[in-house]
């Protein structure tokens, strides 16, 4: 199955506001471990409040946010090791699930989620 934006929407309705209602992030710069001019302001800090912004360890996070990037690792940004860690495209997720910014489009996360998959050497899981 070709996993376009057309056959997504066919399967599940996620994303039902319009193309200007979202932020897209480029591959590199979603998936990039820094963060980006296209990052909320004080992102880190608002996620990781234990860490001042600095840290990456779950510990770091809120209550809040250590549940919902437990959600976030099993059906959103899936990944098998690291998971005490705190990444950037996890905070990206985490900012958007806790504070509405950035406005993200469920449809681009998966195909990106599906595009690191493909192109990663292991190809241990599908997304």
């Amino acid at each position: 199955m070709i996993m376009s934006f057309e056959n997504m929407n066919a399967i599940a309705r996620f994303d039902s506001l319009g193309v200007e209602a979202y932020d897209y992030y480029k591959l590199d710069r979603f998936l990039d471990n820094k963060t980006n001019t296209a990052d909320p302001d004080q992102m880190l800090v608002a996620v990781l409040p234990g860490s001042g912004g600095l840290g990456e360890s779950r510990n770091d996070l809120s209550l809040e946010g250590i549940i919902l990037q437990g959600k976030s690792l099993e059906n959103v940004m899936v990944r098998f090791r690291d998971r005490g860690k705190v990444k950037a495209p996890d905070c990206r997720v985490l900012h958007a699930f806790l504070y509405g910014t950035p406005r993200l489009s469920w449809w681009q996360i998966v195909m990106k989620n599906t595009w690191d998959m493909r192109e990663s050497c292991t190809r241990k899981m599908i997304p």
